[in-house]
């Protein structure tokens, strides 16, 4: 795969039209993030792989769990809107971010939902 290629699978798994920018001649540093998007666009293979049903499953219950107990302890349920726009903004400049289904492919969270909830952090610790 040419790095053109994969720069168009990496735009549209990401949504991250700024890798264009990153890649074109014009770019002081162009090859390094010619590299990056190919070494990304490999990783997709045949596309992202997503935990197995069951290993999401129990993460599900888990968060439903540290939820039950951050109410039970008098903790807050959910974080700011200032903190759930960072988190997610990292989300979305992760290398296993699928802007296509809006998820982690790490841990196969729907993003939206786990950057709001207070006990909840990221599989690779990024927040």
């Amino acid at each position: 795969m040419n790095w053109k290629t994969a720069l168009d699978l990496v735009v549209a798994r990401t949504g991250h039209e700024r890798f264009r920018v990153l890649c074109a001649d014009a770019w002081p540093d162009h090859a390094a993030y010619r590299r990056l998007v190919l070494r990304m666009a490999s990783s997709y293979g045949l596309g992202l792989k997503y935990p197995s049903l069951i290993q999401q499953g129990t993460n599900a219950v888990k968060a439903v769990g540290s939820v039950v107990a951050s109410v039970a302890r008098g903790e807050p349920v959910t974080v700011p809107q200032e903190e759930q726009d960072r988190r997610l903004a990292i989300c979305h400049a992760c290398e296993f971010w699928d802007a296509t289904q809006g998820r982690c492919s790490k841990c196969g969270c729907f993003g939206q939902w786990k950057t709001w909830l207070a006990s909840q952090r990221c599989p690779i610790e990024k927040w």
